[in-house]
């Protein structure tokens, strides 16, 4: 495994129909590591965002707002849960709550360092 010598931050419109161009713009680099924060729901939840993004990834490190844990299903992917799922902030995803819950209970305790954004008093990593 090579070490990460670029970093390239992709923002913008990424509707399905935007796939040649992302294709273009990602696949000659790939096996890429990932990562989602605050990712936006509507295409992160996308399974066609998510085969893309696995078949272009060897990693992926995301808080609760990246792929559906589903789309992780291949046998190709081990998962490690860590930290907690308490919930989203402001919005109801019904679906996602319940695979995430069902996920984080099987959890690897916490991270050496906090990627979500979500805090609770004695709850959230680093609290004191």
């Amino acid at each position: 495994h090579q070490p990460c010598t670029t970093v390239r931050y992709l923002g913008g419109y990424l509707g399905e129909e935007a796939m040649p161009e992302l294709e273009a713009l990602v696949a000659p680099s790939a096996p890429l590591a990932m990562i989602f924060k605050a990712g936006p729901h509507m295409i992160t939840r996308e399974a066609w965002f998510a085969d893309a993004a696995l078949r272009w990834s060897d990693l992926v490190l995301q808080d609760e707002s990246g792929l559906r844990p589903a789309a992780f299903s291949a046998p190709t992917w081990a998962v490690a849960p860590y930290g907690r799922f308490i919930g989203f902030t402001g919005r109801d995803y019904p679906e996602d709550t319940a695979e995430l819950r069902t996920l984080y209970a099987a959890g690897g305790g916490p991270m050496p360092f906090n990627i979500g954004y979500y805090r609770q008093a004695g709850l959230s990593d680093g609290d004191s």
